[in-house]
């Protein structure tokens, strides 16, 4: 995930959906701090219709591969 012109990479947050219930999804946090992504420690829960929900592996120090990133906008 890199950042356009106008924004910072730190504004980005990742999250691994743990469980889908009826009105929302149960989420783990992850940020981008100290130059990699990392495990925020956090979980919580988001609104469903409030995020576009992904799903892709990803390496934290080395964030997502080009590759998967094309894919998942082919889909936007």
């Amino acid at each position: 995930v890199h950042a356009d012109l106008d924004e910072v990479t730190e504004d980005f947050w990742i999250v691994k959906i743990i469980t889908v219930q009826c009105k929302r999804l149960n989420v783990h946090w992850w940020n981008f701090t100290n130059g990699h992504w990392a495990d925020h420690g956090t979980e919580g829960s988001v609104p469903i219709g409030s995020v576009l929900a992904c799903g892709f592996s990803f390496h934290p120090n080395s964030g997502v591969p080009t590759t998967t990133l094309k894919e998942i906008f082919q889909h936007l």
